[in-house]
């Protein structure tokens, strides 16, 4: 289990690397040059902005939720742990705010 999550962790943060520097080169590009600047491509960085926002916010909950959610051994324990993860995005969203 443990190999699995350290796989699945290189993998989303290969995911991450990529897409958040795929989509600030898109940002870039249009915001350098005059003739990229259509509604087409502002829609596009547009998009390319949120796509950003969802890999930044999704992405990080993902890896942890392997080290801190276990899913395998008895209900109390795996209770435990739900429970202390609901409370930590509880807190994190509190202080958002």
């Amino acid at each position: 289990m443990f190999v699995q999550n350290k796989l699945r962790t290189l993998f989303q943060g290969v995911i991450l690397a990529v897409g958040v520097a795929g989509n600030a080169l898109v940002v870039a590009v249009v915001a350098r040059s005059r003739s990229m600047r259509s509604p087409t491509n502002c829609y596009l960085v547009s998009l390319a902005i949120a796509d950003s926002i969802v890999l930044i916010a999704a992405v990080p909950n993902e890896i942890l939720s392997y080290y801190l959610i276990e899913w395998r051994g008895s209900n109390h324990n795996r209770h435990r742990k739900q429970t202390e993860w609901m409370e930590l995005m509880n807190i994190l969203s509190r202080n958002s705010d």
